[in-house]
C-alpha cells in the first residue's frame, strides 16, 4: 500500500508540468482520521483568487458491529492570496460501512494554505467541522492538516 502512495505523491506528479492540480494527504479533516485527496483548479477571480473542487478517499475501522467505514469527501474550494492563502471549502461527504450503513455529512474547511506558484509542495491547516444535518443537527468540531504536491 505504501508503494502506491509514494507513486501517487511523488513519481506521477514529477512527470507533469502544469501546477493546476494537487494531491495531498490530509490528517483529520473532511475525510475523518485521514484521507488522500485530489484537487483540480477550475477558475480564477480577482487576480489572486481561485476556485477548485476536490474528491478524496478514506477508510477508518469503527468497531466489530459496524466494521470499517469508507468515506468519500467531495468539496468546492475558494482560495484568496498568492502564496499565503485564506481557504474556504464546503461539500458533502458520503460514507458507507462494510456492514451497509450509509451516512451523509457536510464537511467545511476554514483555514490557511501555503503554496508558492513555482514550488510543487503545499501545506494546509484549519478548522474542519463535520456537520450532520440529515437526521438531527449536530456539529463535530474537527481540525485538519494537509501535506501535498501540485502538478
Amino acid at each position: 500500500m505504501y508503494k502506491i502512495v509514494v507513486i501517487i505523491l511523488f513519481i506521477i506528479p514529477s512527470i507533469c508540468k502544469s501546477q493546476e492540480r494537487d494531491i495531498y494527504l490530509e490528517l483529520a479533516g473532511s475525510g475523518g482520521l485521514g484521507s488522500i485527496n485530489y484537487e483540480k483548479k477550475i477558475g480564477t477571480f480577482g487576480g489572486q483568487g481561485t476556485f477548485s473542487y476536490s474528491g478524496g478517499f478514506s477508510l477508518t475501522p469503527i468497531d466489530k458491529n459496524n466494521g470499517t467505514v469508507l468515506i468519500f469527501p467531495l468539496l468546492m474550494h475558494t482560495c484568496l492570496g498568492k502564496t499565503h492563502k485564506a481557504e474556504f471549502a464546503i461539500g458533502q461527504s458520503f460514507s458507507i460501512t462494510t456492514r451497509g450503513q450509509f451516512f451523509l455529512k457536510t464537511p467545511v474547511f476554514i483555514g490557511y494554505r501555503y503554496h508558492k506558484e513555482d514550488h510543487p509542495f503545499l501545506f494546509r491547516a484549519g478548522y474542519s467541522p463535520l456537520i450532520n444535518n440529515i437526521t438531527q443537527f449536530s456539529v463535530q468540531h474537527w481540525g485538519g492538516i494537509s501535506f501535498g504536491y501540485a502538478f
